[in-house]
């Protein structure tokens, strides 16, 4: 069984929290729980926020850290970011990675209203990236963000259904994708 930390605490407007109440929560849940429950990590908005490297630092130090960092990718079309980032996270902190969402987003389309990314365009980098993903040694498990509404135009080709609740190319895509059978769980 695995318990995830917060989602996205350095934004105001998801979990909003310091690093230090994140920790005092972090602490009174670790002293709560079953000790064979796995740990994930708050997952902040991007992997790069100081935010993670100061909560996985004040785990370290506080006690019983955690077993696995979570991650949120949301850049630019192009699977090299994608990949270089996530090996980045587990050299810095010798954990794999759950990656707990990622998809493309066109950050300019929350100005003009209209995202650059085509659906065929976003397939193409999921057909790509979910094989490297599946092959990389730094990931643990990982869970494309589908589920973008109206309000989130800059994802809004990235999800798995349409306005019409028909099920679009990258959701027939991902539901075919076989599981990794060779990934083992760590006692």
């Amino acid at each position: 069984f695995y318990v995830l930390g917060f989602n996205e605490p350095d934004l105001s407007e998801e979990s909003n929290m310091s690093v230090a109440d994140a920790l005092d929560l972090w602490e009174f849940l670790c002293e709560n729980l079953d000790s064979r429950i796995k740990l994930v990590s708050p997952a902040p908005s991007y992997p790069t926020r100081q935010w993670l490297v100061d909560i996985m630092a004040g785990l370290a130090q506080r006690g019983p850290g955690c077993h696995y960092v979570a991650v949120h990718m949301h850049a630019v079309v192009g699977t090299q970011n994608y990949q270089s980032v996530i090996r980045d996270v587990y050299n810095q902190f010798g954990k794999k990675v759950w990656i707990t969402e990622f998809a493309p987003r066109d950050d300019n389309a929350k100005n003009n209203g209209y995202n650059s990314y085509t659906e065929s365009r976003v397939l193409s980098q999921m057909q790509t990236l979910l094989p490297a993903y599946e092959g990389m040694n730094e990931v643990f498990r990982y869970s494309w963000f589908g589920c973008a509404s109206e309000s989130m135009i800059g994802l809004i080709t990235s999800r798995f259904f349409g306005d019409d609740d028909q099920i679009t190319s990258l959701g027939t895509y991902y539901a075919s994708i076989e599981p990794n059978s060779e990934i083992t769980l760590e006692n």
